[in-house]
């Protein structure tokens, strides 16, 4: 009996971990390529929309400043760029960027230490875990598809306790970096990624399975 409990834990251990490995690599991926979002902003003239005499070169290190700050490579932000609301707000994602590599960082040496110590359990949650993948990903696709706002904003609700996230167009120079068309892409990409991996990961189980 102490047995099968302790595999039922490990099994669920183990599908939580790699769970939160295919959904946080995508996402710790975007938090870091700024070139992605450079690139962007010169393909969505995004520069013309600060309405401050400043270069564009001075832009795009306040937003490369940004993304080493909420990635804990940077402590300060410029208060005279960025509105207090903006600071704020990137405070709070900075609190959670450090909750999903802690996360993901557990999830890693819980799958390191599975493979050695019980791979036949690993082998056996990659199934699971990428038809779940697969069936949450299509699920949000769908809603997404009708009302992205909607699923845009339960998200942020569930992930801040504030409403700080709510930016001001007027006086904000975060949500003048990141328009919605950005946000959509970004989770498109991350459905893809999170899709092809599950595949992967499937064709890995077809592929041991056997060796069990």
């Amino acid at each position: 009996m102490k047995n099968l409990n302790r595999n039922k834990i490990i099994s669920v251990l183990i599908f939580l971990s790699i769970l939160i490995l295919n959904f946080c690599t995508p996402i710790i991926i975007f938090l870091n390529v700024e070139n992605y979002y450079l690139n962007k902003f010169d393909n969505l003239n995004l520069i013309e929309s600060f309405q401050f005499n400043l270069s564009e070169k001075t832009i795009k290190n306040e937003f490369r400043d940004m993304i080493n700050f909420i990635n804990h490579r940077d402590n300060d932000l410029n208060e005279n760029f960025w509105s207090y609301e903006d600071i704020v707000h990137l405070q709070d994602v900075k609190n959670l960027t450090k909750i999903l590599y802690l996360f993901s960082l557990f999830a890693l040496i819980t799958i390191i230490s599975a493979i050695k110590y019980y791979p036949w359990c690993v082998i056996d949650q990659l199934k699971r875990v990428s038809l779940f993948n697969i069936l949450i990903i299509l699920i949000i696709g769908f809603l997404a598809i009708f009302s992205f706002n909607t699923i845009f904003t339960i998200f942020h609700k569930i992930l801040f306790a504030n409403d700080y996230w709510l930016l001001n167009p007027e006086t904000s120079n975060l949500i003048k970096f990141f328009p919605q068309q950005i946000f959509a892409e970004i989770a498109l990409y991350i459905g893809i990624f999170v899709i092809i991996i599950s595949i992967l990961q499937i064709y890995l189980w077809r592929k041991k399975i056997k060796k069990f």
